[in-house]
């Protein structure tokens, strides 16, 4: 399990391509595990369980320790993890009929646990996103209170200062767009 855990952390990390990927990664993982257990294990379960560590323990992690240990990181990854989150959590319910099919029937249909804790995940990236915007704000507020109201001479165009907003606005409003719909209004 230890090489599963490997490719999937390094996997969520890049959070570029992840979904994809890391759905072929699992179901990979899910097939090998039953050719594995298949004639040793009397667990109907047992599917499930190692699909639910491999992704606790790979993915969530990752993106727990990204999120905890990257305060300055970027809007756009933040965005980038919330929305892979929000279809990795929804990838849970094919990892579970797909431990079923396995199982040969065997087993009914059991929840993941990973669906809830990619959820949490989704909610911490949410306010993360937040967090980074309310301060990229507050920087442009305190630069805006230093500004010169009454300046001695005119300029032929706008100040520094509202190209900078209007970039920033411009961007990361564009990345936003990517978010579900009551977290980007």
């Amino acid at each position: 399990m230890k090489n599963w855990l490997l490719a999937l952390s390094s996997l969520c990390a890049r959070a570029i391509d992840t979904v994809p990927r890391t759905c072929g990664v699992v179901t990979a993982f899910m097939e090998e595990y039953f050719a594995f257990i298949q004639d040793t294990v009397d667990d109907d379960d047992a599917i499930r369980r190692g699909t639910d560590e491999l992704l606790i323990r790979g993915c969530i992690r990752a993106y727990h320790d990204f999120l905890d240990h990257s305060p300055t990181s970027d809007i756009s990854q933040a965005v980038q993890i919330a929305v892979n989150t929000r279809y990795l959590a929804d990838a849970c319910v094919f990892f579970e009929r797909y431990a079923a099919t396995l199982n040969t029937g065997r087993m009914a249909i059991s929840t993941m646990v990973a669906r809830d804790r990619f959820q949490d995940v989704r909610k911490k990236a949410e306010d993360c996103i937040f967090e980074l915007v309310e301060r990229k704000v507050a920087s442009f507020m305190a630069e805006a209170a230093s500004m010169s109201w009454t300046p001695s001479h005119l300029t032929a165009g706008p100040a520094d200062y509202i190209q900078d907003l209007v970039l920033f606005l411009e961007t990361k409003f564009a990345v936003l767009a990517n978010l579900a719909g009551p977290v980007r209004e």
